[in-house]
């Protein structure tokens, strides 16, 4: 799930983006453009707040190689689903 936060980052499951290679999003809007402006194969560094079980979050950097997006989503009936 995604959507944004009151402060403007952009919740994806329990995780909080806060900048993607250094350029701060606000928006689910403003990550996926910053993902469609790069191509398959890149890293990108994505730095996130992570809840750390114990009412705060942990600041966390991780590094991600894109692959390419599937013309269709997957059926749910399937494995990949």
């Amino acid at each position: 799930m995604t959507g944004s936060t009151e402060g403007g980052q952009v919740a994806v499951g329990g995780d909080i983006i806060v900048s993607i290679d250094g350029k701060q999003v606000s928006s689910s809007e403003d990550v996926a453009e910053d993902i469609h402006n790069k191509k398959p194969g890149e890293t990108v560094s994505i730095s996130l707040k992570r809840p750390n079980g114990k009412g705060s979050y942990e600041a966390k950097t991780v590094k991600v190689t894109l692959g390419t997006r599937p013309d269709k989503a997957p059926e749910a009936t399937t494995p990949e689903g």
